[in-house]
């Protein structure tokens, strides 16, 4: 049997049970529980999710094209996942597994924090130019490989050091002098 609402013009079945159990299901334009009990929804827009919650109908999660997620905030889109798989935030077009579009020319794209909410370092974007940023003032920026045994290390102490096999090899000290297999260079 069904449990049914409405009038003749517009019949919206809540719950059916039968030889293939389907619950909540409506005119088609809104929302329907298949057979199998998945959750079927409309596309929905930017402006007018067709996931959301009450009191703000804005924000949401829409389906803009085939096998593609959108989620909108505030009546904009802020993060897109495609038919391919890329997710997108802040674009609707993301041309790799991850795209990030920025709001201006100078900011961070991506912060990362430690466990207790310390900032500890960004990618950040200025004009045109690619920035690793650490934002501890105590702690060195440095990119290394797997093992650590490889890596270039700025330090907010002024330096500037590369080290191999895990041994300095050379640095560039706060007054510019370099020094090539010693950690103390002089002019």
């Amino acid at each position: 049997g069904s449990l049914l609402y409405g009038n003749a013009s517009a019949v919206t079945t809540i719950l059916t049970k039968g030889s293939a159990d389907q619950v909540l299901t409506s005119d088609g334009t809104d929302i329907a529980w298949a057979a199998a009990g998945a959750a079927t929804f409309g596309d929905g827009s930017v402006g007018t999710p067709s996931i959301t919650n009450t009191g703000d109908l804005n924000t949401g999660i829409f389906f803009p094209a085939a096998d593609t997620i959108a989620f909108a905030e505030g009546g904009a889109e802020a993060m897109r996942i495609d038919s391919a798989g890329n997710v997108g935030i802040g674009t609707s077009s993301p041309a790799a597994r991850a795209t990030i579009k920025t709001a201006s020319n100078e900011e961070d794209a991506l912060l990362i924090e430690q466990s207790d909410g310390t900032d500890v370092g960004s990618l950040r974007i200025n004009n045109g130019s690619f920035i690793l940023k650490g934002k501890n003032a105590s702690s060195p920026v440095q990119i290394q490989t797997h093992d650590g045994n490889e890596d270039i290390e700025v330090d907010p102490d002024g330096f500037i050091k590369m080290e191999t096999a895990g041994s300095e090899r050379m640095r560039i000290d706060a007054s510019g002098s370099v020094g090539i297999g010693t950690s103390s260079p002089s002019a």
